[in-house]
């Protein structure tokens, strides 16, 4: 009896460990979230401000209306873009209140509603909402860049 069980057990445990795996069954995968692009452009003309010298990027700044803490924000000037590009937002579940202002007078608010998810093996960003205020403006079609018009 002895001889017998012990192949059957070890073909048991052969056929037992070779038929699952120990690595999870999907690949995970990663999105991360959007970057915000802002274009400054002049309303009538629709010239960059900041490309043409009218702006001064160094008086751009970002505020957290909620704690009134300070966005850190990069400027994108390849090809003579000039575009102000937010890429802190969505990396997790967060409702942002931002105040864009210029040479300290407000220019407009921006408001976003971010979902951190993980569905299906992917973690990704949904968002609920996004709104610019007090200002007019229009997205580039294709993009996520916000031309705000300026006066």
């Amino acid at each position: 009896m002895k001889t017998i069980f012990k192949p059957i057990l070890f073909l048991f445990l052969l056929i037992t460990f070779n038929s699952c795996s120990l690595k999870e069954e999907c690949p995970s995968c990663f999105t991360p979230p959007v970057n915000f692009y802002f274009e400054f452009v002049d309303s009538t003309t629709g010239e960059n401000l900041i490309t043409n010298g009218t702006y001064d990027p160094e008086q751009i700044q970002i505020i957290n209306i909620d704690d009134e803490s300070t966005i850190e924000y990069n400027l994108v000037t390849e090809d003579d873009l000039n575009i102000i590009k937010v890429s802190s937002i969505g990396w997790e579940t967060e409702v942002v209140n931002y105040r864009f202002d210029l040479a300290g007078n407000e220019l407009f608010t921006f408001r976003v509603d971010a979902t951190r998810k993980n569905e299906d093996c992917c973690s990704y960003t949904e968002y609920n909402e996004i709104a610019v205020s007090g200002i007019d403006y229009e997205i580039v079609d294709g993009t996520n860049i916000y031309k705000i018009k300026l006066d």
